[in-house]
């Protein structure tokens, strides 16, 4: 057997530095089409320069949130993330052609935020997020603990109170509470802050912005109704957006010109790595029971992970922001994904009322490596999992029901997933009762994409 030294032992590495030159540059740009933006349909515009390389993972929003109140406005929960749930679409432009275009924006992140981290990361993140704090337990009354004896007597008189109920411990994660108005109408700022994902912030290199067409960010505002929980009442007539910021870090480098043709292909072209996330819906009509198929046309060459989201009907408090089981964890109720009459994922179909346990792990894999449940984060509950969609939710316990599976075939390879190019999506479902109002089903598909940008013209084209 050959022998070799431990990397630690490897004195031969010298170390390198950039060009003298470089400089790493931190770039905050406003929207280039106006400062203050409205719900439903408002594009909040970011044209970005054609300089340097960005660092994808740079790429970050900042912006103020004002629900417009008048007098006597009840309190009201913003659901979702609330950093997200303003905007419904996210599009990105290179030149005259749309590489990305993301529907259902707002609902896709609040999926990413609750299946890719966990509970106390959204603590640590809370306050970028807009999240409310932490519930702080007073005593008040006899009832909770106020004339307990002991120090014992109160702590299990706050516990009952507080942690037993469902969405106590953990529902100031899942909204952002707007205080009540009183006798005057309020435009209380809400400061949020956080990372912003499409195809650019998930590209594994940094992009040569210099040697591609211009490059835009579009956002688009979500209507009123969609972002808070319960009926809005007739007190709350909008929201404002303002003080909008994306930041982000540029690389400039001297003579990148001619360092980057030195990288180039045969075809002119480089070729950059990247992901994005497709969003595709389908409804499912009030009283559908037995066997149903849904199809969804997204014709993708590497679909690396699968999820679906049910959500809509007068049970959903929450709107998009929920998802339920629909077999209502009922005897014979099955969920699987199919792509030309081959199933993808588990080769058997997922029952909840056969062991939700295996949903909620197979869900824990759809984003880490193959078979890998140890390397998933979730910021699911069990009551928040248990959500069917016959019973109400609530902005503290929201439905986060979420069916979902790994489709990659391997890690490493440029294109890992399985393919849907010449056959469409299906979700089979098997529904034991008659279905509790229509429902939106979102399927939510993962897939490779490759930037190839020719450095002679720079045209630039994405790949999928």
């Amino acid at each position: 057997m050959a022998q070799a030294l431990p990397k630690s032992l490897d004195y031969t590495e010298q170390p390198v530095q950039l060009p003298e030159g470089s400089q790493n540059i931190s770039v905050s740009i406003t929207p280039s089409n106006k400062a203050s933006f409205d719900p439903a349909g408002d594009d909040i515009v970011f044209d970005l320069p054609q300089r340097g390389f960005i660092n994808p993972a740079s790429l970050s929003i900042s912006y103020n949130l004002a629900l417009i109140q008048t007098a006597n406005c009840d309190a009201l929960d913003i659901v979702g993330c609330p950093l997200y749930s303003p905007f419904a679409q996210s599009t990105v432009q290179v030149g005259s052609s749309i590489v990305e275009n993301t529907s259902n924006y707002n609902q896709l992140c609040n999926l990413l935020v609750n299946t890719k981290l966990t509970l106390s990361q959204k603590e640590s993140l809370a306050v970028g997020f807009g999240y409310n704090s932490a519930l702080s337990p007073v005593a008040v009354a006899t009832a909770n603990g106020s004339d307990a004896t002991t120090t014992q007597d109160l702590a299990n008189a706050l516990k009952a109170s507080h942690n037993t109920a469902a969405g106590k411990r953990h529902g100031h994660l899942n909204r952002r509470t707007v205080a009540a108005t009183g006798g005057a109408g309020a435009q209380v700022k809400i400061p949020l802050s956080g990372p912003i994902g499409n195809i650019i912030s998930m590209s594994e290199r940094m992009l040569p912005l210099f040697a591609m067409e211009e490059v835009r960010i579009t956002l688009t505002t979500e209507k009123l109704g969609e972002i808070i929980s319960g009926a809005v009442p007739a007190e709350c007539t909008g929201y404002k957006i303002t003080d909008v910021e994306l930041h982000f870090d540029i690389l400039e480098i001297p003579n990148a010109d001619s360092i980057l043709s030195s990288m180039q292909g045969a075809d002119g072209n480089i070729t950059v790595k990247s992901q994005s996330y497709t969003v595709n819906s389908q409804s499912l009509q009030a009283a559908s029971q037995g066997q149903q198929e849904l199809v969804f046309n997204s014709r993708l060459a590497s679909i690396k992970s699968l999820v679906s989201v049910f959500s809509g009907g007068a049970k959903c408090l929450n709107g998009k922001f929920d998802s339920v089981d629909i077999t209502r964890n009922g005897s014979g109720g099955a969920y699987q994904y199919f792509i030309g009459g081959t199933a993808v994922g588990p080769q058997r179909a997922l029952a909840p009322g056969r062991n939700r346990a295996a949903v909620f792990s197979e869900l824990g894999n759809t984003w880490s490596a193959p078979h890998d449940i140890m390397s998933s984060n979730m910021a699911i509950t069990k009551d928040e999992f248990a959500a069917v969609d016959n019973v109400d939710t609530t902005s503290e316990t929201p439905g986060k029901f979420f069916f979902g599976c790994s489709t990659e075939k391997a890690t490493g390879p440029l294109m890992s997933g399985v393919s849907s190019m010449m056959s469409p999506i299906n979700l089979r479902l098997n529904l034991p009762q008659g279905l509790d109002g229509t429902k939106n089903v979102s399927l939510v598909a993962l897939h490779d994409a490759v930037w190839q940008i020719n450095l002679a013209g720079g045209m630039t084209v994405v790949r999928r």
